[in-house]
């Protein structure tokens, strides 16, 4: 929970992620030491039946332990429209949609059976909101006639919530998941070997031209942080390109380490 930045300037990072990755914003409300909180965190992370809603939300936890982070918590949750404020920043569970926009919440008298957080009950709750996932297949098809109308590639990425450096080269390149990402990504990797995030640039008719796989030794450069990831990065792009000028590559590239 010790993450930096007040809990709406951490709030306005999360908002353009859940855009990005097609997930909603699930805010956790609570002291550290907060059985309910405990509970649901523990889930989060260790439990088989949570899986099924995981992915589908980001989570995002704010302590309330100190005057100053229940002040933080407060305003944040008032901004969103949550009542009962005092009661919530005790304990909440906030469900908001992409477009930053509360959807509902859950407090200290809800979902507790026994005098404990129902599990059942949280994952119900949740798999209520889940959207019907987007088909990948569909989704490319749709791209590569768009790609072909506007005389463009196509960079396709493997990625998952759960993994970091996906979200680093997602938020560089703007992509997400969807499902039968899996089947189409195994079609397009074709033997490549190497974890994620892994990516390929296609031309508009879906034929794979080059991907994140190193020629000399066919490792993955995955988020092409290091300086031989970056130059493999624009050569794909150099040999690809249809309108970027070299100097406009090697720009794109160099934004890389802005954050550096």
């Amino acid at each position: 929970m010790a993450v930096e930045g007040t809990a709406m300037e951490r709030f306005g990072r999360a908002v353009p992620r859940v855009q990005r990755s097609k997930q909603m914003l699930l805010i956790a409300v609570g002291t550290v030491d907060e059985p309910r909180l405990h509970d649901f965190m523990q889930w989060r992370y260790e439990d088989s039946d949570y899986r099924k809603v995981r992915d589908d939300y980001l989570v995002m936890a704010i302590s309330t332990e100190s005057q100053e982070q229940k002040e933080q918590a407060r305003e944040l949750l008032d901004e969103l429209g949550v009542k009962n404020l005092d009661q919530s920043i005790e304990f909440s569970l906030v469900l908001v949609n992409a477009d930053g926009e509360l959807i509902e919440h859950v407090s200290d008298k809800d979902f507790i059976v026994e005098e404990q957080l129902s599990k059942s009950h949280v994952i119900d709750w949740l798999d209520s909101f889940r959207p019907d996932p987007i088909d990948a297949r569909e989704l490319l098809k749709t791209t590569l006639a768009q790609a072909k109308k506007e005389n463009k590639r196509v960079i396709v990425q493997e990625t998952a919530t759960w993994c970091g450096p996906c979200h680093m080269l997602s938020d560089f390149l703007s992509e997400h998941r969807d499902t039968g990402a899996r089947e189409l990504m195994q079609e397009l990797r074709d033997g490549a070997e190497g974890g994620i995030p892994w990516f390929a640039i296609v031309d508009a008719d879906g034929k794979r031209l080059v991907t994140s796989n190193r020629e000399n030794d066919g490792s993955n450069i995955g988020f092409p942080s290091s300086d031989s990831g970056q130059k493999h990065l624009k050569r794909m792009l150099m040999e690809t390109k249809l309108k970027m000028t070299e100097d406009e590559i090697t720009s794109f590239v160099e934004h890389l380490n802005d954050d550096e």
